[in-house]
């Protein structure tokens, strides 16, 4: 029985005819294919009603897009009824089964990653160093040293950074330190936690719904795998573009009754911090008159200039005042304002005020000078993840490591899709054998499984082919019979530089996915491990070898028959069975009911040996 059920109405699909299909995605590249197909339908007087009157050309409550259930035999789903057309009769569309999980979509920044601050009094050195010692499931990151070539030694703010993140020396982290009487920031090291591969893939199926288990929770290489991303984890504290204060004659206040002109501005620093302010004061005295410029931080007085008779001459004179003033600002609650005014003769077109509001350092809130990289102590996952897809990553670990994906209940269910090479639990389809199915032959095809564009001349990641002839790293040919498994990710190779040897992050791209080998400490320090089992070469043979080789050998048969609802129950697209004395996975079925809980059925299969 096939129906569908909404709240406005329900509708038998006995009588249409409806063929689905059922594909299994060990054959493809992806986890999920949608089914979809369409079908016409008359149009009855409570389908109409429930359509908001579809039939009325001058209807304006057209319902077309339904969610609803969708029952078939014993399986209950979500579906979309979509109404694409009507004429003498609907033409209708239903699609059922999902083609991605709701996470799929989201990117690995928008995941529920862990994201917190340390508690009061924990630095992230305090905490880097209580998490190095430990590994997956124990913690959920970790801080292993990272070659990086994306930050410039020769620039001002790098001139000091080792190249290395999480950079560990004689047993401690490395800290950004400030010198604050000569003013200079010592950008020494930054702090970037790298998420486990598996800590990312729990997250992802759990935003989804799910819980993810399987083989791959116990798969040793996935287990010690971490990913790094080629992002700027660390914060860099905003500095205030530095502030002109200029001020003309006109922007004066005139004195009423006299020929003078003051002068005030006020301008409030946006965070506390230790400043320089530079440029010239322009003053103009008349006679036995005085004038005055006074630069205020606060209440505190940074420059004060006064001219009296006393000492200038008499006349109409200007004098220029340098000004190079360096102070510190009081880290409270308090606004940081600097408050410049004066008191001179009356004059025209004249620039008085001329300077520069320089920040040297900031501060902060407890007054301590803070680096210009910041290492701040909180975790955020969120940030230090590559720029792709939740779907996408998954789609990485499948053409890595051939894992399947299936949805069992409120279960996501990884295991390496090798292991499904055998004739367990086989399904007994022989009441279905017809006389001469098709059979077709794939001895001429061929794989190739490589990483995809790997940007070095230095380090090399062989690919591996193989046909009916056996294995290849190179030297091979390919052709319209080849296909190409490509993986979005490298694992990063060691590099020993500045004396010390761990992973090297040679190739800058937010979107790939770049896997550093991390299992505690190596010779007592946070060292990444060797990438060589992460290498095809090395994962082909266990995860690729036995699936390419039945790929490539397999009979494909094809055939068509009929069957009641009842002999199906058992049969879907990744069910193994038994026909014409052979052991068979199934790559995809199709069914067309004809009649009430009958099918006509086509089946395509690949043979075991």
């Amino acid at each position: 029985m096939r129906k569908l059920i909404h709240s406005s109405f329900e509708l038998d699909l006995t009588p249409f005819k409806i063929s689905d299909t059922e594909e299994n995605n060990w054959f493809s590249d992806s986890f999920f294919l949608k089914y979809s197909f369409p079908f016409e339908i008359d149009l009855e007087i409570d389908l109409d009603i429930a359509f908001g009157f579809i039939s009325q050309f001058n209807s304006d409550d057209v319902k077309t897009y339904f969610d609803l259930l969708y029952v078939h035999g014993d399986k209950i789903e979500q579906a979309v009824l979509e109404v694409e057309s009507i004429q003498e009769k609907l033409s209708c569309t239903l699609r059922f089964g999902f083609e991605q999980l709701p996470s799929f979509d989201k990117k690995l920044s928008q995941l529920s990653l862990a994201n917190f601050t340390l508690e009061s009094g924990t630095t992230i050195f305090d905490h880097a160093q209580s998490v190095i010692t430990k590994t997956w499931p124990e913690v959920n990151y970790n801080f292993p040293q990272v070659h990086v070539d994306r930050y410039d030694t020769s620039e001002g703010i790098w001139e000091n950074f080792g190249g290395i993140l999480n950079n560990r020396v004689s047993g401690s982290f490395l800290e950004n330190t400030v010198d604050t009487v000569e003013d200079i920031t010592y950008n020494r090291n930054v702090m970037q936690p790298l998420p486990y591969i598996l800590h990312i893939l729990q997250r992802g199926m759990v935003d989804a719904g799910y819980t993810l288990s399987g083989k791959i929770l116990t798969d040793e290489r996935i287990t010690k795998a971490c990913l790094y991303g080629d992002v700027d984890y660390f914060k860099k504290p905003t500095l205030q573009e530095p502030l002109d204060i200029i001020q003309m004659s006109e922007d004066a206040t005139i004195t009423t009754g006299t020929q003078t002109q003051n002068f005030y501005y006020n301008v409030v620093l946006a965070a506390p911090g230790k400043y320089n302010i530079q440029g010239t004061i322009k003053s103009l005295r008349w006679s036995n008159y005085w004038c005055y410029f006074r630069i205020k931080y606060r209440n505190t007085i940074l420059f004060d200039q006064k001219s009296s008779p006393t000492n200038w001459d008499h006349g109409t004179t200007f004098r220029t005042y340098d000004v190079d003033i360096t102070f510190e600002t009081i880290a409270d609650a308090n606004p940081n304002d600097i408050t410049i005014e004066g008191y001179i003769n009356y004059t025209e077109e004249q620039t008085i005020i001329d300077l520069s509001v320089l920040t040297l350092v900031l501060f902060d809130s407890s007054g301590t000078a803070i680096a210009s990289v910041l290492n701040e102590n909180k975790v955020d996952l969120t940030k230090a993840v590559a720029d792709i897809t939740f779907g996408d990553f998954v789609k990485v670990i499948k053409n890595w490591f051939n894992y399947d994906l299936d949805i069992v209940g409120k279960l996501a269910v990884m295991n390496p899709v090798e292991d499904e090479i055998n004739y367990e639990d086989a399904e007994d389809l022989q009441f279905a054998e017809i006389k001469r199915p098709l059979r077709k032959f794939t001895q001429g095809n061929s794989f190739e499984l490589k990483f995809q564009d790997v940007e070095s001349t230095v380090y090399k990641f062989e690919p591996v082919f193989q046909n009916k002839d056996g294995v290849s790293y190179s030297n091979y040919t390919t052709d319209d019979k080849t296909s190409t498994i490509e993986v979005n990710a490298l694992p990063l190779p060691l590099l020993t530089s500045n004396g010390v040897q761990t992973a090297h992050a040679f190739e800058s791209n937010d979107s790939k996915v770049f896997l550093v080998k991390y299992d505690g400490l190596y010779n007592g320090n946070n060292l990444a491990q060797s990438n060589t089992e992460y290498l095809l070469p090395a994962i082909h043979p266990i995860y690729w070898q036995k699936w390419f080789e039945f790929r490539i050998f397999a009979q494909a048969f094809t055939w068509s028959f009929k069957a009641w609802d009842e002999q199906l129950q058992k049969i879907k697209a990744k069910t193994k069975i038994f026909a014409y004395n052979r052991y068979h996975i199934i790559k995809n079925i199709n069914r067309t009911e004809t009649t009430p809980e009958q099918f006509t059925v086509e089946i395509e299969t690949n043979t075991l040996k």
